[in-house]
């Protein structure tokens, strides 16, 4: 066994041929065409790789969809994390006080949300049910020839 540094081994004769052989076509070959040929093996391959992260998100995005919201949201608290423990908090409840306090946060919103919904949707039902009345009689003025027993068929058909 020898330590230190190891006497190179010279290359067969076969190889030195094959590699200038391999120089004299690519000396034959202009510039541009030599630059442009060894990017675009490296731009197929990227091209490659971006479609196979694309494909495997498309058909993970049961998994990958919640992970990426809960690398955001995990991404959001990190300001208030610190926030906390510059104000002498240690770091696992100033992490579960962030925690608590984003759910609540989304909790109160989803309240809040569902109460709009809900106090507008008298308002919406009524302004549906006169659009209605109102394309009805819209059909009936149409040249198209239609009795008001048509409409009806054809409205109850959609």
């Amino acid at each position: 066994m020898t330590f230190g540094r190891r006497r190179p081994v010279p290359a067969p004769i076969a190889a030195l041929e094959a590699t200038a052989a391999k120089h004299q076509a690519d000396a034959t070959l202009p510039v541009g065409i030599r630059i442009a040929g060894a990017w675009s093996w490296r731009a197929l391959v990227i091209a490659a790789v971006i479609t196979l992260f694309i494909y495997l998100v498309i058909t993970l995005r049961e998994i990958v969809v919640p992970f990426m919201v809960a690398i955001l949201l995990a991404a959001l608290l990190v300001p208030l994390v610190k926030f906390l423990m510059r104000n002498r908090r240690p770091n696992w409840p100033a992490v579960a006080l962030a925690e608590i306090g984003i759910i609540a946060v989304v909790a109160g919103l989803v309240v809040l949300v569902v109460l709009q919904v809900r106090s507008g949707l008298p308002a919406l039902q009524k302004q549906s049910i006169e659009a209605y009345a109102t394309f009805k009689q819209y059909l009936l003025a149409t040249p198209l020839l239609h009795t008001e027993s048509d409409n009806n068929g054809y409205l109850g058909q959609v």
